[in-house]
């Protein structure tokens, strides 16, 4: 949630947590460094943001009675909008956004998180299962840009 903002912001920070892996590694620092982020079992910080978008949704979408209404309502389904079957019927709306203020916010940010997750995973229940399940696949894949 804190590190919806340009990527040139968050790079500095990555090039750290790189550096930080490599030294506990005790590796050079030529050494790729995705193996060892899974080895050690340390998500990016652009997966940690992902992460964190997802599960806050997981909670909006699931377990509504943890959350204020004002979440819920912010958040619907495509085909609360149409009748159509289409395959984005399940998605998460996205607000049309044309500004960089708008392209960061939690109402574009969130539903696009949400709706790059595979479908499996968006109808899991289980805050837990759901959780360890996302952290494994981004751990396996992560995010260096």
């Amino acid at each position: 949630i804190w590190a919806s903002t340009y990527s040139t912001t968050l790079k500095p920070l990555l090039l750290l947590q790189k550096r930080f892996v490599r030294i506990v590694s005790n590796v050079s620092y030529t050494f790729p460094s995705a193996e060892l982020f899974f080895n050690l079992n340390i998500l990016t910080v652009y997966d940690i943001n992902k992460l964190q978008i997802s599960l806050f949704v997981h909670k909006i979408i699931h377990s509504s009675s943890s959350l204020p209404d004002h979440f819920k309502c912010r958040f619907n389904v495509n085909s609360d909008h149409h009748h159509y079957n289409t395959r984005q019927c399940n998605d998460l709306t996205l607000i049309q956004a044309k500004t960089q203020q708008r392209l960061f916010s939690m109402l574009y940010r969130f539903p696009k998180t949400w709706n790059s997750l595979d479908l499996n995973l968006q109808h899991n229940p289980s805050f837990l299962s759901f959780k360890s399940k996302l952290k494994r696949l981004l751990l396996n894949n992560p995010t260096f840009t």
